[in-house]
């Protein structure tokens, strides 16, 4: 898994997967049974006990943990689900990387 600690590779990671809210797909759900994920702060998190709000395509979750990390987590396979780490960085990294797309698109937006 790579570790992020720069906010405009962060920024990149996040563009590229197109990563959307939650809230996007009503029917997007973590809850698979004994699914674990290794987080950036060294511990192993069962998906569904974890929270997460951001979601991508086909089956990726941005999760946060409560030791202050956020990880992005792919789970692959129809009948056998295992989770792949994607990515994860310091979750005021990952505020700085979203304040920092806003800036931008602002900056945009108002010419």
């Amino acid at each position: 898994m790579r570790i992020i600690e720069d906010v405009k590779e962060l920024v990149q990671a996040y563009i590229q997967d197109r990563w959307t809210h939650r809230d996007a797909n009503p029917y997007s759900s973590s809850d698979y049974n004994d699914l674990y994920f290794d987080c950036g702060c060294t511990e192993q998190h069962i998906l569904r006990d974890t929270k997460y709000n951001l979601i991508a395509q086909p089956v990726k979750f941005i999760f946060e943990c409560n030791n202050g990390f956020m990880t992005a987590v792919r789970v692959k396979g129809i009948l056998f689900q295992k989770s792949i780490e994607l990515w994860s960085c310091k979750a005021d990294l990952f505020w700085k990387a979203q304040k920092y797309m806003k800036e931008t698109v602002d900056m945009i937006d108002n010419g």
